[in-house]
């Protein structure tokens, strides 16, 4: 998950506007987008792509600068949550080779939630296909009672 998190700051937060936008308008529109590679201790290579499921969405269209906020608020909530102590919830696959991490990023403009969350899906060797997704915000509100 830490990989996963720097990889997705450096080419989505740190890098230039352009091109950060360049990689939101392709995986808007359903395409698979190559981020970088990582080499690892052991010398191999990993190659982490990225792909967008905004099909939960709230709101009338998914720009880039709402899109970018998401992002860090995510980036935001995950890194705390890897400074902290707590456990992190994982949702595995079956086969454990595709994970959803649970921890949510909320952004909010108006009365309007929207909820974005990761997914790692590592089926394909050497390669870790990053997932942002939206969720129904609905399922993120608190219980009453």
């Amino acid at each position: 998950m830490t990989m996963s998190v720097n990889v997705l700051y450096r080419a989505l937060l740190e890098a230039s506007r352009a091109d950060a936008k360049r990689i939101f308008n392709e995986i808007s529109e359903g395409k698979r987008v190559q981020l970088m590679n990582v080499r690892l201790d052991d010398e191999t290579e990993l190659r982490f792509d990225l792909v967008l499921d905004h099909s939960e969405f709230q709101g009338d269209r998914l720009n880039f600068r709402g899109f970018r906020e998401g992002v860090a608020g995510l980036i935001g909530a995950m890194g705390e949550a890897l400074q902290g102590e707590s456990n992190i919830p994982v949702f595995n696959e079956q086969g454990g080779r595709s994970m959803l991490f649970g921890i949510p990023g909320l952004t909010q403009v108006g009365e309007q939630v929207n909820v974005l969350m990761l997914a790692a899906d590592m089926r394909e060797p050497g390669c870790v296909q990053l997932k942002l997704q939206y969720m129904e915000p609905g399922q993120f509100q608190a219980r009453a009672g």
